[in-house]
C-alpha cells in the first residue's frame, strides 16, 4: 500500500541516537515523516475499505521491527481491519 509508520516508536528511536538536529529540521523531519508515511489507523480503514482479506506490510518506518513494535503495528491496523496482517521482512516471498 505505501510506506506505514509508527510516529511515536519513529521519534523514540530519533531521540536515543546522538544528533544535531535543530529545532528547525527536526520540526520539518516530523512533517515530513507524519505527511508522507501512513499511520497504523488508516492503513487499517483503506484495507477494509477495499474489502481485501490480507494486509502485508512490507515498507515499515523505523525499518526491521522488533516483535514488540510489530505487534503495535498489528495492534493499530487491527481496529479497523479483521483479516489477516502480515509484517513483512526482507527476503520474504508472497
Amino acid at each position: 500500500m505505501s510506506e506505514i509508520i509508527d510516529l511515536d516508536a519513529m521519534l523514540a528511536k530519533i531521540h536515543l541516537q546522538p544528533s544535531d538536529l535543530d529545532g528547525q529540521k527536526y520540526a520539518s523531519m516530523v512533517e515530513h515523516l507524519s505527511r508522507h508515511h501512513l499511520p497504523t489507523w488508516e492503513m487499517g480503514k483503506m484495507a477494509a475499505a477495499a474489502r481485501v482479506k490480507e494486509v502485508v506490510i512490507t515498507h515499515i518506518v523505523p525499518t526491521d521491527p522488533s516483535p514488540v513494535q510489530a505487534e503495535n503495528l498489528r495492534q493499530g491496523i487491527m481496529p479497523h481491519f479483521k483479516g489477516t496482517i502480515t509484517i513483512a521482512h526482507d527476503l520474504n516471498k508472497f
